[in-house]
């Protein structure tokens, strides 16, 4: 098993960020039922990145993802 990772940190934050900002575009017509899915898959890659990087996140980086994860 490799002991360090493959990927900085900032590459495993900044991909799940472009992602989620394409999915929460506001931009995006949106029925009800498709902006409420939008938002759930956006939450979705939040968990993700949360889970991949738990221990080497960079302070506020969690809150301000989960933040972009909200509708306006």
């Amino acid at each position: 098993m490799q002991s360090t990772k493959p990927w900085s940190y900032r590459e495993a934050t900044d991909a799940p960020e472009r992602r989620i900002k394409q999915l929460m575009n506001p931009a995006r017509p949106q029925e009800p039922d498709d902006a409420r899915i939008y938002r759930q898959w956006a939450y979705g890659v939040f968990l993700g990145w949360q889970e991949l990087t738990m221990g080497w996140q960079d302070d506020g980086d969690s809150e301000r993802l989960e933040a972009l994860t909200r509708a306006d």
